[in-house]
């Protein structure tokens, strides 16, 4: 069965609820925990979702992600990183490379995150690649990822203000729906297309006061309507979020943090056999939509 897979990074169902986006939950739909990973950490996330697997047992582990972050700095930085990740990796953040990066130093698009070929044998892609199948994995996180076009430019508008905020954003969602719709061209071609969108995780992140939440709202409402999404036919169609949002509110009442939260959601418009309940069921699950 030609299968799409449309993956929205940190995708919290409460929004979804709270707007009355129902179209979302297609014919079947839940959450699932990814709670048992080493961290809700996006491609960690990933590399769960298409292994089955926790990534330790293969190698892909925190500490080969952090490896893989000291090739942005420049060569008299390295060390110091090295000192960082080594005695202070306790600490989940000090907030330096995103200073860093903002300033040009630290070079995100020479960060090469994806697993490696050895690992990427673990993955359904690779699976259904090897009993004949075509597949077309656009941009996916611990994969096929392109780091610089997802990551490069976002810690260069964190507490910029608000338009050039929503302007990057709405920038990004043109992008996505046009990558959406190249994927949609080639559908025929191929019996997998799985596709990763960064949105609406950025937004989350970018959100930074309470004033600022209807542009989270426009986000989600803009994904709901990307073309042909829930109109295709004879198209087994599933949607699925690595992580969800959690939003908390500081003692001002105004000003927002927030953070990933150990449950994604799925939905998919056709019957199966299998209903994910943890990370490590979409690897069947896929399969079986594929193959049925």
């Amino acid at each position: 069965m030609k299968t799409i897979v449309l993956a929205l990074d940190g995708f919290e169902i409460s929004f979804m609820e709270k707007l009355g986006l129902d179209e979302f939950k297609q014919k079947n739909y839940g959450t699932y925990d990814v709670s048992m990973l080493e961290r809700t950490f996006t491609p960690i996330c990933f590399a769960a979702i298409l292994s089955g697997k926790d990534p330790r047992d293969f190698g892909y582990t925190h500490k080969y992600l952090t490896k893989a972050y000291q090739e942005g700095y420049p060569p008299w930085l390295k060390p110091i990183y090295w000192i960082r990740r080594n005695f202070f990796g306790w600490v989940k953040s000090f907030g330096i490379r995103t200073e860093l990066a903002k300033k040009g130093v630290f070079k995100l698009e020479e960060v090469q995150r994806n697993l490696n070929e050895d690992m990427k044998k673990h993955t359904i892609l690779r699976r259904l690649e090897m009993e004949g199948h075509s597949i077309n994995p656009i941009d996916i996180p611990s994969y096929n990822e392109e780091f610089s076009t997802a990551h490069a430019m976002f810690p260069n508008y964190i507490n910029k203000e608000l338009y050039i905020r929503q302007t990057y954003l709405r920038d990004l969602m043109k992008k996505i729906i046009q990558k959406w719709l190249n994927a949609i061209e080639a559908i025929d071609k191929h019996d997998l297309t799985f596709i990763y969108s960064k949105l609406p995780d950025v937004a989350h992140h970018l959100i930074s006061h309470v004033n600022e939440l209807p542009l989270i709202e426009e986000i989600y409402v803009q994904l709901s309507e990307i073309p042909y999404l829930f109109e295709l036919k004879n198209v087994a169609v599933l949607i699925l979020s690595d992580h969800g949002y959690k939003h908390r509110f500081r003692e001002d009442g105004k000003d927002i943090e927030g953070d990933h939260h150990p449950f994604g959601f799925w939905s998919i418009n056709v019957d199966t056999t299998i209903k994910p309940a943890t990370v490590f069921d979409f690897y069947g699950l896929i399969h079986e939509l594929v193959t049925k």
